[in-house]
């Protein structure tokens, strides 16, 4: 199934619409997981989706409905009054990279669920992928097993409630060193392990499409790779559980949490009577 668009639309149109009939799920985080390319270019593309007819506008929790292929292809018009981030934002990638670690925040979706709460949404930004272009690489990495096909090595955080909250917002840290150089985020091994991260097809001189980022376990099943919303229900709920507030104030941000969803739509209302916080 082909289609012709003109200078307009994303280069990834054509592929990203094929996608998401494929797969009949659709979110920015997924198509920038898919794509293997920026938060914003990848909210844009489902953007220009929206406008094409193939995917519904967000619904009160933030999804999207895959609606079927496009009819009426017309140049895009983007909006003009359309802000890609708030100053509010900006601050919080800045906080993530600063300190490095993944960084979450509450987003107002401007509706209410029925009993008059607030219905958010939680963002999350990952600081790793730029901080390891910024790295320079180890020369004893290439001593390493096939180090010379290895980019460095990738922390993977166990996804479990009972994890600490410090090893989670590490999870997807890369670092371009030697594994003897690599430094212990965990006290217990079950917390989290590094693992070889393999350079891309392109790094090694070979033109094939790249692998896609697959998937990985959890206490609640398979989640995508980089944790996706059920890594930012984590983080949420270990905020309050490790707080030193009164108990008061935690039982209001946990009826707080049963009304978020994350930023690819997960109800955290699924998962959050499952926590012990006391």
């Amino acid at each position: 199934m082909m289609w012709n668009f003109d200078d307009s639309y994303d280069e990834l149109i054509g592929k990203a619409i094929l996608h998401v009939l494929d797969s009949r799920r659709v979110s920015a985080s997924g198509v920038q997981r898919q794509f293997r390319i920026g938060y914003n270019r990848a909210a844009r593309i489902v953007e220009q989706m929206e406008y094409l007819g193939v995917v519904t506008t967000p619904g009160v929790n933030g999804n999207r409905k895959v609606l079927g292929p496009p009819v009426d292809i017309r140049p895009y018009e983007e909006k003009s009054d359309e802000v890609k981030i708030s100053p509010f934002e900006h601050e919080r990638i800045l906080e993530a990279i600063t300190s490095k670690r993944i960084v979450i925040w509450l987003m107002d979706t401007g509706k209410c669920s029925e009993d008059g709460t607030k219905i958010l949404i939680v963002n999350s930004f990952s600081p790793f992928e730029y901080l390891a272009n910024k790295q320079k690489r180890d020369k004893d990495l290439d001593n390493d097993i096939n180090g010379d096909l290895l980019r460095g090595y990738l922390f993977t955080a166990t996804m479990q409630v009972r994890t600490p909250l410090k090893v989670l917002t590490q999870h997807g840290r890369i670092e371009c060193k030697a594994a003897h150089k690599l430094p212990k985020i965990v006290k217990e091994d079950w917390q989290g392990i590094w693992v070889p991260e393999a350079k891309k097809w392109k790094d090694i001189g070979i033109d094939m499409p790249e692998m896609p980022e697959g998937t990985m376990a959890s206490q609640i099943g398979q989640i995508p790779r980089d944790g996706g919303d059920y890594l930012r229900f984590l983080i949420y709920v270990n905020n309050i559980k490790e707080s030193k507030a009164s108990r008061e104030e935690k039982y209001k941000y946990i009826q707080l949490g049963r009304h978020m969803y994350g930023q690819d739509g997960m109800p955290f209302a699924e998962h959050i009577g499952q926590v012990t916080f006391w």
